[in-house]
């Protein structure tokens, strides 16, 4: 079976930006890999996993147990800045994605800590108060 080519191995997985396929899989530890694979095969849904359709998802990174960190709605890369929408969602549940930061900095410069319980990003500061000091910066935001 050839491996997906859009899934970096590691803490970093990304997946095809047209279509953010996430799996919650128990049976085994490596759902997501198992997953990409199964969809770069063009294979169907298997009973323990599920393929959501996500538009416009950038990159995406693991966090602890089945939650993936992951932005959408980058802005046009020739204009500056470039901003993105960073969000979480549980591989796990049937819930929404929930928005973490709106506007982070470049969409592809965020990272989860190495317990997997954080996110650090940069806060463009577009759309916020420019007197006030956390309008912009590096920020840490443990993960819901």
């Amino acid at each position: 079976m050839a491996r997906a080519s859009f899934l970096t191995i590691g803490y970093e997985r990304k997946i095809d930006p047209l279509r953010l396929a996430y799996a919650a899989c128990w049976r085994c530890g490596s759902g997501l890999a198992r997953q990409a694979d199964a969809y770069a095969e063009g294979e169907s849904a298997k009973p323990d996993t599920r393929v959501a359709p996500r538009s416009n998802v950038d990159t995406v990174l693991a966090a602890q147990g089945s939650k993936l960190i992951f932005s959408d709605n980058r802005s046009d890369p020739e204009k500056y800045p470039i901003v993105a929408d960073l969000k979480v969602v549980d591989a796990a549940s049937n819930s929404a994605p929930t928005l973490l930061e709106a506007k982070i900095m470049d969409g592809r410069s965020f990272y989860v800590s190495a317990d997997q319980n954080s996110v650090v990003y940069v806060r463009s500061g577009i759309e916020r108060d420019p007197a006030d000091p956390a309008s912009q910066g590096v920020f840490v935001q443990s993960v819901p």
